[in-house]
């Protein structure tokens, strides 16, 4: 069989606007810039890509369950561009969309 494996690392800068939610409600929207780096194996001998510019966008909501915490879910689009197939001297520029929907929360 074959065996792929991949690890894609991001790191970013994000502002987060908050909204005034009615009750226990309260949405946000962010968005932010940084870097992505993707390397992995694959049958052909792996790859390792340069690090990229990368941006992300997104929106969510708070849920206040008490005045001092909030569960929160959100979803957030992590749009980065690679060259196609760079090792085969393949210089076409590809963007990658990665959304990615997250849960936690939020403390006062």
């Amino acid at each position: 069989g074959f065996y792929n494996a991949a690890t894609v690392s991001t790191f970013a800068v994000n502002v987060l606007l908050n909204f005034p939610g009615e009750g226990v409600l309260e949405p946000f929207v962010t968005g932010g810039i940084g870097v992505r780096h993707i390397s992995g194996t694959d049958p052909f001998g792996g790859f390792d890509s340069p690090s990229n510019p990368a941006f992300n966008v997104g929106a969510g909501l708070r849920f206040k369950i008490h005045p001092s915490y909030a569960i929160r879910v959100d979803a957030r689009d992590y749009i980065s561009s690679f060259a196609a197939a760079e090792d085969l001297g393949d210089t076409t520029t590809l963007t990658q969309h990665d959304v990615v929907i997250t849960f936690g929360i939020s403390f006062y």
